[in-house]
């Protein structure tokens, strides 16, 4: 049953690709100035996908150790609160959460 279900999925890739295949070589064959528009706009929206995962792991990434960063300021401060209140450090235990929360910016590639 799984050789049979693997066979399926591998046939229809071959068929997919050589179909693909197939069309752009009669794109070419009868209308080659409009299939090299098409193939131009094709590779553009690709990469335009392409780069928008990739910002969006970039994204992800600096969000989650931006969280991590805040929660152990948090947790720790929850933690020392006897310390903190007795020096009168509240204000800036809260700024420097603020800034950890601020990380979450992210640089375009």
């Amino acid at each position: 049953m799984a050789r049979s279900l693997v066979a399926c999925s591998l046939a229809f890739q071959v068929q997919s690709i050589s179909g693909v295949a197939l069309a752009v070589i009669l794109s070419l064959a009868l209308s080659w100035r409009l299939d090299l528009v098409a193939v131009a706009i094709q590779t553009a929206a690709i990469r335009a996908f392409y780069l928008k995962a990739k910002m969006m792991t970039s994204m992800s990434k600096k969000m989650l150790q931006s969280q991590n960063r805040s929660n152990e300021l948090a947790s720790e401060a929850v933690g020392n609160h006897r310390i903190i209140t007795a020096f009168y450090s509240q204000e800036k235990v809260m700024t420097l959460f603020k800034e950890a929360q601020i990380g979450t910016t992210v640089d375009y590639p």
